[in-house]
């Protein structure tokens, strides 16, 4: 869990003759606020190693939330008016990264006294600032390099500003940057720290502000979701390895069928709770919703129950897997065809399979199987061939001209650690009908919202048109009264057979 926060927090900083760039994006106030608008601003700044970022990843630089470029001095003989600047571009949040330092001198402690005098002045507007420490290809870095980053880690544990070491690569925290093509491949990194960013208290130590999170997270209760049918959720003894969500009067459903969603977990975790008032929301409009894992987290989670996670808690690290949501996909069509015990209630010709993250992966590899019949794709995407993967999932980019059936991705703008992914994702696929809904909300989405905010409604509605053939819901994705096209919260792309929508 650490080392996914870590990733989650990762950013940059800059030095002696910087470039800088103003980056402007729209995004929703705050996990509670899912419709109220929010401009973004984020300044860039930086020497050499940003002018090689940009080069090795444009996509992500030339991307609406960058508006900006220039180039002026941030130390040596002409000093930066850093106050005229910031009060000129007003940024939420200020990107330093910082190149490599000369062992020689007193260049350390004016270091410290450029960043300095950018956190004072970056606090006294409002700003929260990320220091990146320097990069050092292959492995090797200087002395001073290392001493100025033990100094910017203090101050992120004071609670001063956000630290990230960019030479890591995302899920491999062992492989290192060893050329200045291998930025891009570290883009995520900046993706997740600016998504912390956006959330940072200052003055409060930013594991300590994730803890608080967590805490409140665990303390939200099960609902029963707004649609007509109240949900529940559970551990069935018919497929305990996996959890339900679902109508909590199954009767209703004898004579029409429930359709399923089968969900992959966030960072493939085995507990099946961590993206609850989402999966209860689903589950309250007529779907049974099975989950990989058992439901640990919350309230009556088995976290609540020490002696009954240690019997039922898979060895740490294990998480869930694809053939875990194969799994789901086999005992639907098994159960279905018996027309006994959940045999009576759900319909095997309508299944969809979807993810969060690390669970996208999952659904992804599981999408080309013909039982499959719509995709949700949850802040998630491919990585390239020419990079590091998430560990212990390897689906190539080539699964995308295996899928057969409409995918729906939901995205939650530059700032979410999947977006650069899923984008790429998108722009590949040609043989079915895929959208992709955008949205500033980070790589958090809306999951922990009520009701799964934002996220569930365009969810629920995507099954709602795919597998229950519903042409209102259909609207909301197309034609002159597309629903969801009315909120300019959302951005939305539509690629594929027209004739498939």
């Amino acid at each position: 869990m650490k080392r996914a926060v870590a990733a989650l927090l990762a950013l940059a900083i800059g030095a002696a003759t910087p470039l800088w760039a103003s980056a402007v994006g729209q995004g929703t106030a705050d996990a509670g606020s899912p419709t109220a608008p929010l401009e973004r601003r984020v300044l860039f700044l930086g020497d050499r190693e940003l002018a090689n970022w940009r080069k090795a990843d444009p996509s992500f630089f030339t991307a609406p939330l960058f508006k900006h470029a220039g180039s002026f001095d941030l130390g040596g003989r002409k000093q930066l008016d850093l106050a005229t600047l910031i009060a000129g571009h007003r940024p939420h949040v200020i990107y330093f990264l910082a190149d490599r330092l000369s062992n020689a001198g007193d260049a350390v402690d004016r270091a410290k006294e450029q960043l300095t005098l950018l956190l004072q002045t970056a606090r006294a507007q409002g700003a929260v600032v990320i220091l990146a420490r320097a990069v050092a290809y292959g492995g090797a870095s200087a002395a001073a390099d290392d001493a100025l980053a033990a100094w910017m880690q203090q101050l992120a544990q004071d609670g001063q500003a956000i630290y990230s070491d960019p030479n890591r690569i995302d899920f491999h925290p062992d492989l290192r940057l060893k050329k200045p093509a291998d930025l891009a491949m570290s883009t995520n990194g900046i993706r997740g720290a600016l998504d912390s960013a956006f959330r940072f208290t200052p003055g409060i130590p930013a594991e300590q502000q994730f803890g608080r999170l967590m805490q409140a997270f665990e303390a939200t209760p099960y609902d029963e979701g707004s649609g007509p049918f109240r949900a529940i959720a559970g551990i069935d003894p018919a497929l305990p390895t996996h959890s339900f969500y679902r109508p909590a009067n199954l009767p209703l459903f004898e004579k029409q069928r429930l359709p399923v969603l089968i969900f992959g977990n966030g960072g493939c975790a085995d507990d099946a709770a961590n993206a609850r008032p989402l999966l209860t929301e689903i589950a309250s409009h007529g779907y049974l919703v099975i989950t990989l894992g058992q439901l640990k987290s919350g309230p009556g989670g088995l976290s609540a129950y020490p002696d009954l996670l240690k019997l039922d808690n898979p060895p740490p690290g294990r998480g869930t897997s694809a053939a875990d949501m194969k799994a789901a996909i086999d005992w639907v069509e098994k159960v279905a065809a018996s027309k006994e015990g959940w045999g009576r209630y759900v319909d095997a010709a309508r299944i969809a399979v979807s993810g969060w993250s690390c669970g996208g992966l999952q659904a992804l590899a599981n999408s080309p199987d013909p039982r499959v019949k719509a995709t949700i794709i949850f802040n998630s995407g491919l990585f390239g061939a020419d990079g590091p993967g998430m560990p212990g999932m390897d689906v190539p980019k080539s699964t995308l001209d295996q899928l057969h059936a409409p995918v729906l991705y939901l995205l939650g703008g530059p700032t979410d650690v999947a977006y650069g992914n899923g984008t790429d994702d998108f722009g590949r696929i040609s043989k079915v009908s895929a959208y992709l809904l955008s949205r500033e909300v980070g790589h958090s989405g809306t999951f922990w919202q009520p009701h799964g905010g934002v996220w569930a409604q365009a969810a629920r509605l995507w099954l709602d048109w795919r597998l229950k053939g519903d042409a209102k819901a259909a609207a909301a994705f197309d034609g002159k009264d597309c629903g969801l096209c009315a909120d300019p919260s959302w951005t939305i792309q539509r690629r594929g057979p027209t004739d498939a929508r």
